[in-house]
């Protein structure tokens, strides 16, 4: 997965932290191919557990700037995305390889379905102020 320009959600930090989230997924992705121990899912998992907190907190400012009405459910999703990457991290302490290809999946789901549609609509909704 590499980054495109239709991926941009018209404000550049949020669009380089969302660089760097795909660049950690997709690192996920093709060593999961190759086969992945668990200290690396962990440590992945952990880059991109801080690294999206960090920009989850910005991005959530930024919507109650612009009174974005969906934020509460938009902040909710956040939430999720945390707990399940924290959830991951436990399944890594308990040895439970099954994790790496339900991770791959999970990853490869939410920056389709989180970034490319839920972060979309707060472009389109900013765009929609703006006119």
């Amino acid at each position: 997965m590499n980054w495109k320009s239709e991926y941009s959600v018209g404000v550049p930090k949020f669009d380089d932290d969302h660089e760097i989230i795909l660049n950690l997924i997709d690192t996920y992705l093709m060593q999961s191919d190759s086969g992945l121990d668990l200290n690396t899912v962990r440590f992945i998992i952990d880059q991109l557990g801080d690294y999206s907190q960090t920009h989850f907190k910005a991005e959530e400012i930024y919507m109650a700037e612009i009174n974005y009405p969906r934020l509460e459910d938009h902040r909710r999703l956040h939430h999720e995305m945390l707990d399940q990457l924290s959830y991951i991290r436990g399944q890594c302490e308990k040895g439970d390889v099954s994790v790496v290809e339900v991770t791959a999946k999970f990853l490869h789901d939410w920056w389709n379905n989180h970034i490319l549609l839920e972060d979309m609509a707060y472009k389109r909704f900013a765009g929609s102020e703006l006119e």
